[in-house]
């Protein structure tokens, strides 16, 4: 897909990191306050997608499922993982 500017008014910023971009909406007078926020909710959803897939795929559905369903959902995880580590370090550098 496209690339789309974070709402905010300002211009972006994008902080690369493990490969990924992450683009940040212009610094409010606040200091940041709502990039951080954007942040924790996107390090939440990962964290959420990481707990689901790994007990789907530790469970039942990891052991009858077929091998190629399995792969896919591993490559999720894996997908999911470099997400939450991308996005811990843009909070990391945000609180610099």
């Amino acid at each position: 897909g496209g690339t789309r500017a974070p709402s905010g008014g300002g211009p972006a910023r994008t902080i690369v990191s493990r490969g990924l971009e992450i683009a940040l909406s212009a610094p409010t007078p606040a200091g940041g306050g709502a990039d951080r926020a954007g942040l924790e909710r996107q390090a939440a959803k990962a964290r959420d997608e990481i707990a689901g897939l790994s007990g789907r795929l530790d469970g039942e559905f990891g052991a009858k499922a077929p091998e190629a369903v399995v792969a896919r959902e591993r490559d999720r995880l894996a997908a999911a993982r470099e997400r939450l580590a991308a996005v811990e370090e843009a909070l990391r550098r945000l609180a610099v």
